[in-house]
This record gives C-alpha cells, structure tokens and sequence, in this order.
C-alpha cells in the first residue's frame, strides 16, 4: 500500500474473506493492483470519504455481492472500468458518490439487482457501458444523477425500473432501453425536464404508470407505447407544459387516471380513451 493515511486504529484488511469498511480517510490511489480475485467487495471502501481516484482491482473473479463497494465516497472523482462479471448484486454500489464524474465500463452480467446504483451522482456525466442482461431491479439506478445526458445500458431483464431516471434532469432525449420486461415504470422519467423525446418503448408488460413523466416539460411528443395492462395512470404525464402530440393509448385496464394530464396545456388533441373500468377522474385534464 502508499500513500495511504489512516484515522482509525480498528481499521483492517481482511484479506480471507471481505474487506472490512472503517478505513474512512485515504487519500489518492490506495493500492497498485490489488488482486481481489475471489473475494467478495460488498462494502470494500464504504464510508472512505476522502478517497479521491479509485484504485486499479483485478475482480475478474470476484463473486458474491458488489453491495455498497463505494457507499458514500463523496471526494470520489473517477472509476476506472471493473470487471464485477461475477458479482451477484450491484445495489447502492456508489451511492451518494456526489464527486464522482466518470466511470468506466462495467461487466455486471451475473447481478441482478442494481437498485440506488448511482443514486445522488449529481456530478457523473461519463458512463462507460454498462453490461447488464440480467439485472432485474433497477429501481432508482440513477436518481439524481443531473450532468448525466446519456447511458447505455442492457435492460432486457429489468421488470423494475421505479425511479431508474428520477430528477436526471439533463437527458434530452430518453436513453435507448428495452422495456418488455417492465412491470413498474412508475416515477421513472420523474422531473427529467431538459427531455424532449423519446424513442419508441415496448411496453407490453408494464402495469405501473403512476407519475413516469411527471414534469417532464420540455417533452413534446410520445410514439407508440403499449399501456394495455397499465392499471394505474395517476398523474402520468402531469405538468408535461409542452405535450401536444399523443399516440392512442391503450386504457381497457386502467382504474386511476387522477391528474393524468394535469397542467398539459399544449395538449390540442386528446385520443379516444377507454374508461369503462375507471373509478377515479378527478383532475384528469385539470
């Protein structure tokens, strides 16, 4: 190790299994290489908040859980590229990085759940691609994250995107993304108000639409989507201010459409909406 500064006479390595997390203070780069091949990283460098660039780690092998590995690294500025290909679980992996402003590219092709990924990363605007195929749990991946305008990322296996993009409000055009598997999109476009379109999404599954594109205002127009088993729409699209253009949507399952189109006032046409099984109005163009 060099150039390394400790604060905490209990800090220590446990190089058998885990790394413990009460290292809290280092500074610059912490190691040259660290082989962590087999280990398992969950919570390798929670709460360093000093540390600055993070170290070159061979976790090609590493598997088990990849939770929490950064957890609250504020001063964090850059990643490198890891492979965690092996890693079960990605959740809150740099969470409350808010220093962070690039990473890598990353292999997380064994996780399946990324949930609070990159939350509150309001400085991160670089991200290497990201290898996904069977993260199912995307729920509030990249809440916060403001400077990021794009990402790409395999959500082929997600069925919860929840808050994936919640207050990302510096993407102007929504990230392309496979959404077959989406069941739970509520709040996912949340206050993303710089985007002003999006690509066409398949949507066959989803079920939860509550608040997706909620002030989203600078979004214009939305091509086809499937909202065929979408039984809430509550407060869907509220304070899209410059939506003018609908694609018909499908609304046969739909119970809650309260302030789905609230404060919409570009709107110039409204598609034929099906309400039969609809309990509650109230605001709905309001």
């Amino acid at each position: 190790f060099r150039r390394v500064l400790f604060r905490s006479s209990s800090s220590s390595w446990n190089m058998l299994g885990s790394v413990t997390y009460n290292v809290f203070s280092w500074v610059g780069y912490v190691a040259s290489n660290l082989n962590v091949h087999r280990r398992n990283t969950n919570i390798m460098f929670y709460n360093c908040y000093a540390l600055v660039v993070a170290p070159p780690l061979d976790t090609s092998g590493m598997a088990g859980s990849a939770s929490q590995m950064f957890y609250n690294c504020n001063a964090l500025q850059s990643v490198p590229g890891y492979d965690l290909s092996k890693a079960t679980n990605t959740d809150y992996l740099f969470y409350n990085c808010y220093s962070l402003t690039s990473v890598g590219p990353m292999n997380l092709s064994a996780s399946t759940s990324a949930a609070y990924m990159f939350y509150n990363c309001y400085n991160l605007s670089n991200i290497g691609t990201l290898t996904t195929p069977n993260v199912a749990n995307a729920y509030s991946s990249f809440f916060g994250c403001s400077q990021l305008s794009n990402v790409t990322i395999d959500t082929s296996s997600v069925s919860n995107a929840s808050s994936m993009f919640r207050s990302c409000s510096s993407l102007v055009t929504g990230p392309t993304l496979t959404l077959n598997k989406v069941t739970d999109a509520s709040l996912m476009f949340f206050n993303c108000y710089a985007m002003a379109s999006i690509p066409s999404y398949t949507t066959s599954n989803l079920a939860n639409a509550y608040q997706m594109f909620y002030s989203c205002n600078s979004l214009a127009t939305i091509t086809s989507f499937d909202t065929s088993k979408v039984t809430t729409m509550y407060q869907m699209f509220v304070n899209c201010s410059e939506l003018n253009n609908l694609p018909t949507l499908d609304t046969s399952n739909c119970t809650n459409t309260v302030s789905m189109f609230q404060t919409c006032g570009a709107l110039t046409t409204i598609p034929t909406l099906n309400t039969s099984k609809v309990s509650n109005m109230s605001s709905m163009f309001n």
